[in-house]
């Protein structure tokens, strides 16, 4: 013979379950893309993270370093547009990223917050080559220092120890350098 509890614990145990799982869906359900859209658009600043080889981007010591470990975390930088490009800024230490010079293969470094040097204006394009002024999606892009026809990018040549990689203006006419950007915000 059935005890009253075998019949009435596993239907409460299933309504449970079924409301929970209602709740979940309701909270887990992404945004329709106008909302979502218009959440992007209402002021909030595009924050990023920029990928080479694999390997995020970080600030160490006001240098841009590509790191293949954990530690330093990854750096997240905001897109502004500015006049004929955008501007990288750190959003951690509101340094903005620059070449201190033309040269082939200058490391790229982090301006004091607040400073907009010379040579922190980079030209954004998607993967067809497209010149954009904010980065619609999660994806493949170059960033052109503008006005020299250089394209941010790891060096050509590097040990192959799991130290930081140096993140560097390549030289003219080298072919433009693919960046993994994920867009966070």
């Amino acid at each position: 013979m059935k005890s009253c509890f075998a019949t009435i614990l596993p239907a409460r145990t299933a309504v449970a379950f079924a409301v929970l799982a209602a709740a979940a869906a309701a909270v887990l359900a992404p945004l329709p893309a106008t909302a979502a859209t218009a959440a992007r658009t209402a002021g909030s600043p595009e924050v990023v993270v920029i990928s080479a080889q694999g390997a995020p981007l970080a600030d160490i010591d006001q240098k841009v370093f590509a790191t293949l470990l954990p530690v330093p975390p990854p750096a997240e930088f905001v897109v502004t547009p500015v006049s004929g490009g955008v501007q990288l800024t750190d959003r951690a230490t509101g340094g903005v990223v620059y070449a201190p010079d033309t040269e082939p293969l200058t490391q790229l470094a982090l301006a004091p917050a607040g400073h907009a040097p010379a040579n922190s204006v980079w030209i954004l394009r998607d993967a067809g080559g497209n010149i954009l002024d904010s980065i619609p999606a999660s994806g493949a892009y170059e960033l052109e220092l503008k006005g020299t026809g250089q394209y941010m990018g790891r060096a050509p040549n590097e040990d192959r120890s799991l130290l930081p990689k140096r993140v560097v203006l390549l030289p003219a006419g080298y072919p433009p350098y693919v960046l993994t950007v994920e867009r966070i915000s």
